[in-house]
């Protein structure tokens, strides 16, 4: 019943920040070691106030260090291309930037077949398959997908657990995808809803007329948004949704057919 309080009286460093940058190269030194630091969602940093001067403090520092690699990485492409790509960024050219491509089936199916044999659980390769083809093999959204299923399933996987929880899954990610259309003007809205459609060619008349797509003007800047905004990307002659779940909420919300042009 009694309460023990312990202060260590430690101050924070405030005036000399690149000492803590310097830590990792010190580490390696001082042990005859190399050292990877690696650093979850980097682009987040470029959101903070004062941006520009840690940008620069972070380049000065690192570019000095022999012994300590830096693995920066970022699910935000767009952002990330802006950091490293920019000619005018501190970070412009300094490594070797590398698009990740998403996990094959090859390595997604026995993944997934064996630890639900290792539980005691079965489901077919077709229904491996089929799984993450809905959710074009996004790594977050096949974990959670699979999760869903198995935990709804006493001992065989039915087809119709995977509509279920399919829906359940979008359901779970709903908020976050409200949320973004929230920020949205409608003609924004409108074009994601064209892309969904399947659509190619905004500035043809009866495309603009069916989706209220607006002026000319008005299609460039709201397909600019949302690239930079990452929920869409330009592949070839034609956009896509990055994340293929909000792709498939937004189809649910609105009874979106996607069409083949």
């Amino acid at each position: 019943m009694n309460s023990i309080e312990v202060d260590l009286r430690i101050n924070p460093v405030k005036e000399n920040p690149e000492t803590i940058l310097q830590l990792p190269e010190k580490i390696a030194i001082e042990k005859g070691i190399r050292v990877i630091v690696c650093i979850d969602e980097f682009q987040q940093l470029a959101i903070i106030p004062h941006w520009e001067r840690l940008e620069s403090m972070l380049r000065s520092e690192w570019q000095l260090q022999h012994h300590t690699t830096y693995c920066l990485y970022g699910s935000k492409m767009h952002m990330m291309k802006k950091i490293f790509n920019n000619s005018r960024s501190p970070f412009y050219k300094f490594g070797q930037m590398m698009q990740l491509k998403r996990i094959s089936k090859e390595y997604w199916l026995p993944y997934i077949i064996n630890n639900f044999e290792a539980t005691g659980k079965h489901i077919t390769e077709e229904q491996a398959e089929k799984l993450c083809e809905k959710v074009k093999y996004n790594s977050w959204y096949v974990q959670q997908y699979c999760f869903f299923v198995w935990s709804h399933t006493e001992s065989i996987v039915s087809d119709e657990d995977l509509d279920r929880q399919l829906d359940m899954v979008i359901d779970t990610n709903a908020e976050t995808f409200q949320n973004e259309l929230d920020e949205m003007v409608p003609s924004q809205i409108a074009l994601l809803k064209a892309i969904a459609s399947g659509e190619t060619h905004f500035n043809a008349k009866d495309v603009v007329e069916k989706y209220r797509l607006g002026q000319s003007q008005t299609i460039t800047r709201n397909k600019k948004t949302l690239v930079e905004k990452d929920l869409v990307e330009k592949t070839r002659d034609a956009f896509s949704f990055v994340d293929p779940l909000f792709e498939l909420w937004l189809k649910r919300e609105y009874g979106i057919v996607y069409c083949e042009k």
